[in-house]
């Protein structure tokens, strides 16, 4: 959980809003006030500000993790840019030159910072803003030393849009909000929450109400400006900040022509009312941390956070020890996944050797000396060396070209060793002496034995003879050598 501190000083008051965030959830937890005393009129010490900072910080318990201020928005200059969308990437170089025509100082005396507003039509709509170095040196001289240096320095009437993390109304459509402060008015439209223009009218709640016309007049040439930059009509305009905004709100509703409500700031958690309207800049500051996206910092460059440097350098070191342990539970995986993989190595080896000893009679684990001896068996090999494959080969080679031959019926009967069996041959052929040049032919093939002449009967046509064979089967020695060439269809039954 976060606790950031939004803070906002004027001439009578240092005003204090602390929100918590947690879980995406932004809560208010205080609204502090500390009044100035006529001496601090004008501000421009530390000193100055040492008794007020220092009742803030007893009014906080203790101190914030990140604290956010802002810049008068008379003393910056804001404006609406487009970029080419390819130049997205580059806003931060290519500004420099889209303002340098439009700044009534030189753009190398200013700090410049941007926040993206929409892209429409190839282009990116860009609100930056320019305020001279001496300006952010002596806002930020304000606080060195003390306890609440801010981390971020906003600027005028776009800081207003920081108010959409508190108060979700303003996130819905297009919406315009009037902050009256003493001697100036912001006045910030947005569009879905995020501001798309924002203004600083020189006229405040001390010019009110002899001067409420020229305010009014001056809120109408602001809408009418925002108008003619493409922005458009607002739904609703809020108004907040100090004086009668009540009575104000019900003459600019009248002025403008449209809805004009005041805007409700949540209030502490535990109180259950609505916060002060006064503490609506200090609430803004402090809702901008919540909102996600590029913002509008004046403490960039030169004036970079001094803590802000310090998390940076701590973000390194958390990025190294990250990478360090993403590296550690690597090579861990790793270990763990060679080990699995020879585990399971083992395991394979252990049925290979088990294996091969059931089928060669010899052990063995290399996968190279297993695969020479299935492909080229040895004498002792205990695997068949002639099956009912060989007998149908060995009875095909023993037809001579010259003879029409026709296997009708052919059974092999092996036993369990398949070293020894009977072969039953029924077919036809044109003669006996045909008949007697196979039994020749198979007697020679030495794995034939006691081959037995059945009877012969006549074939369906008087050139063909039909005849049987019987013989044993026993191959003498290591039986037929060389590597084996089945026929394509089996030979245990080739009955046509």
């Amino acid at each position: 959980m976060a606790r950031i501190l939004g803070i906002d000083i004027d001439r009578t008051a240092v005003r204090g809003v602390l929100v918590k965030t947690a879980f995406r959830r932004v809560e208010v937890e205080r609204y502090v006030k500390v009044p100035l005393t006529q001496s601090a009129e004008s501000l421009g010490h530390t000193t100055e500000l040492h008794d007020p900072f220092a009742s803030l910080v007893r009014a906080l318990g203790r101190p914030p993790d990140t604290v956010v201020s802002s810049l008068d928005g008379e003393l910056a200059s804001l404006r609406v840019v487009e970029l080419p969308l390819a130049a997205a990437k580059r806003a931060a170089e290519v500004l420099p030159f889209e303002l340098e025509s439009l700044l009534p100082f030189e753009i190398s005396d200013a700090v410049l910072d941007y926040q993206p507003i929409e892209t429409h039509e190839g282009q990116l709509r860009l609100l930056a803003a320019a305020v001279l170095r001496e300006r952010v040196r002596e806002h930020i001289a304000l606080f060195q030393g003390g306890p609440f240096e801010p981390r971020e320095v906003a600027v005028g009437a776009a800081a207003l849009d920081g108010l959409r993390a508190l108060c979700p109304e303003l996130t819905a459509g297009r919406r315009m909000i009037v902050e009256l402060c003493e001697r100036e008015t912001n006045v910030c439209a947005l569009n879905h929450g995020r501001a798309a223009f924002g203004r600083t009218l020189s006229v405040g709640t001390e010019g009110l109400p002899h001067r409420t016309v020229e305010l009014t007049q001056g809120l109408r040439q602001t809408l009418a400006a925002y108008r003619a930059q493409g922005g458009q009509q607002p739904d609703v305009v809020h108004i907040a900040g100090k004086g009668n905004i009540i009575s104000f709100g019900a003459q600019l509703a009248t002025e403008l022509g449209l809805p004009v409500e005041p805007l409700a700031l949540p209030g502490p958690e535990e109180s259950g009312s609505s916060g002060p309207s006064e503490f609506v800049r200090a609430a803004a500051l402090a809702g901008r941390v919540a909102n996600s996206g590029k913002r509008i910092n004046l403490r960039t460059g030169e004036f970079t956070a001094t803590r802000a440097k310090s998390d940076l350098m701590s973000s390194f070191n958390l990025v190294a020890v990250c990478a360090l342990i993403v590296l550690v539970t690597a090579v861990f995986s790793l270990k763990v996944r060679q080990s699995a993989l020879s585990s399971e190595q083992s395991a394979l080896r252990k049925q290979l050797r088990e294996t091969t000893q059931r089928v060669f009679g010899k052990a063995e684990t290399d996968p190279a000396k297993v695969m020479a001896l299935i492909t080229n068996p040895t004498a002792d090999n205990p695997l068949p060396r002639f099956d009912a494959y060989d007998a149908l080969a060995a009875i095909s080679g023993a037809v001579p070209v010259d003879i029409t031959h026709e296997m009708r019926h052919m059974r092999v009967d092996l036993s369990d060793e398949k070293k020894e069996g009977q072969v039953e041959l029924q077919g036809s052929l044109g003669s006996i002496e045909q008949r007697d040049v196979i039994v020749s032919q198979l007697e020679a093939h030495g794995c034939f034995k006691e081959i037995q002449r059945g009877r012969t009967s006549p074939g369906r046509s008087a050139d063909v003879l039909n005849y049987q064979l019987e013989a044993k089967l026993s191959c003498p020695g290591d039986g037929v050598g060389g590597k084996k060439k089945r026929p394509a269809r089996s030979a245990e039954s080739a009955d046509e």
